[in-house]
């Protein structure tokens, strides 16, 4: 029990392999505005994984695409805009469980939010060494962006004050500590020294 390799496993798609669809990277586009038509393409690798056709009327976002699992498909997404404190508005989907949302994922036919496709981050499923070692990159690419080099061998970005470059290098340093007391304790599960 809590051997190596124990805890959750899933199976179910996560968010990072899911194509999407982002109300704020539309409007940035301007592919919301009223009459505008035209395609998103998804890609992985240089490789095209998936596209659709858009036409955006007020109210609506109307996708059309193909697949072979499904054949033809047509959905038709509510738009709604809300005003921001410091003038334009900001445009959220209205999922059919009537949640407002910024991102809705496909997964089966249709775009829907987060929860009614039962996705989730993959995050999830990482263990407290994947963690840590998640954050320690994390905070060596803020550094300097080369995550290969320890913590006290990056050199200070231009532009960076001294104070932020001596905080995040504590907290890479405390991260890297962190990865390896984990890793002696997987090591440990794995081998089953006491």
């Amino acid at each position: 029990m809590g051997g190596y390799g124990s805890g959750r496993r899933s199976h179910k798609p996560k968010v990072e392999e899911c194509i999407s669809l982002d109300s704020n990277e539309l409007s940035r586009d301007g592919c919301l505005k009223n009459g505008w038509t035209g395609s998103k393409v998804w890609s992985r690798n240089g490789t095209k994984i998936s596209s659709i056709g858009i036409r955006a009327t007020a109210n609506f976002l109307h996708l059309g695409y193909r697949s072979d699992r499904y054949g033809s498909v047509a959905q038709h997404l509510r738009i709604e805009r809300f005003s921001c404190r410091y003038g334009g508005s900001r445009a959220y989907f209205k999922c059919k469980c009537d949640r407002r949302v910024i991102k809705l994922y496909c997964v089966h036919k249709f775009f829907l939010c987060r929860e009614c496709n039962g996705v989730f981050h993959g995050s999830k499923n990482e263990s407290r060494w994947d963690r840590s070692l998640r954050r320690r990159t994390k905070y060596r690419r803020r550094m300097g962006g080369n995550a290969s080099l320890e913590a006290y061998e990056i050199p200070k970005p231009k532009g960076m004050w001294w104070r932020t470059f001596y905080r995040l290098q504590e907290f890479t340093i405390s991260a890297e500590q962190r990865a390896g007391d984990e890793f002696i304790i997987s090591a440990r599960r794995l081998v089953k020294v006491q």
